[in-house]
């Protein structure tokens, strides 16, 4: 297979890759150039100003693209694969998009299911990375990719089996922004001892089953009780979240978990998940691009 150009192109940032025939990355670049950023539809405009020059120096290079790049809100619109998909599935499912110079970018698309509740549920770019995660890998594992909307997936013999979104991230937003609590917040949040020490407070709170609106209030009046110090009141707050995201996510899982992602978020994850009796390991930040690189390896053999 010819050289690679991967893009995982997400809703606030923008990452690509320049792959050698054999997957391994020679280049990359990361910009806060999400779709977001994208104005008029202009998103030929937006890749030739972010790698430009690499499409210019390797013409012949495949450009393969993941995330929400491939939404409604993106280049265009790819159906979701549904079902247990593997490789294949996805890649049969990837879409077309053609340059005015005739060039061809391909886009992955995103998978759907019903969870656990029987409610639909929807992913764009995490079922790539996880793909890069699980190549070649035989029986279950389990997957949490942190953030705004946190994913938990399934994945059995390299097969996305199911997966369930937690709105963890934006509630987190919502509360410390739009609501009483935080007018109590006078702390930003931080990694050292105490901070951590509250967060392993609200953790608990949540292990120990507290009702999740009653224990939103309990930040409030534990603050005006002087139960916890205001500067640390985010931190309980966030604690008292990810471990009811964590509870109610692994009711019915009890091995290992693979994180996906970087930051101070993934830390607190996995900190969350000790406290509940698991055990995290973190993945490869680049799955994306190890993802995409299979997923291009297969176009040529389904069609």
């Amino acid at each position: 297979m010819a050289s690679l150009i991967a893009i995982d192109w997400g809703t606030t940032s923008f990452r690509a890759y320049r792959l050698s025939g054999q997957g391994e990355i020679i280049e990359k670049r990361q910009s806060a150039s999400g779709i977001l950023a994208v104005k008029d539809d202009r998103f030929a405009e937006m890749l030739v100003s972010q790698i430009g020059d690499w499409m210019e120096a390797e013409p012949d290079a495949r450009i393969v693209m993941s995330g929400m790049i491939g939404s409604r809100q993106g280049w265009r619109e790819i159906d979701y694969v549904t079902g247990q998909p593997g490789i294949g599935e996805i890649a049969a499912g990837m879409g077309r998009v053609a340059l005015a110079d005739g060039r061809t970018l391909w886009l992955a698309p995103g998978y759907s299911c019903r969870n656990g509740h029987g409610l639909p549920d929807v992913m764009r770019g995490e079922e790539t990375q996880i793909l890069g995660a699980c190549a070649g890998l035989r029986g279950e594992q389990t997957y949490c990719l942190p953030g705004t909307h946190s994913k938990w997936v399934s994945v059995a013999d390299s097969r996305l089996t199911g997966f369930t979104t937690f709105m963890t991230g934006e509630v987190f937003d919502v509360m410390c922004r739009h609501s009483i609590l935080g007018r109590l917040m006078t702390g930003a949040g931080g990694n050292g001892e105490e901070a951590q020490a509250w967060f392993d407070d609200g953790v608990q709170k949540a292990k120990a089953g507290i009702p999740l609106l009653s224990g939103f209030f309990g930040v409030r009046a534990r603050a005006l009780f002087a139960e916890i110090p205001e500067a640390y009141t985010k931190d309980y707050l966030s604690g008292l979240l990810i471990g009811h995201e964590i509870r109610d996510a692994r009711k019915d899982q009890k091995g290992d978990v693979t994180l996906i992602g970087s930051g101070h978020l993934i830390g607190l994850y996995g900190r969350a998940i000790a406290a509940f009796g698991g055990v995290a390991t973190l993945a490869n930040e680049d799955l994306a691009a190890v993802g995409l690189f299979q997923l291009a390896g297969q176009l040529d053999s389904n069609r």
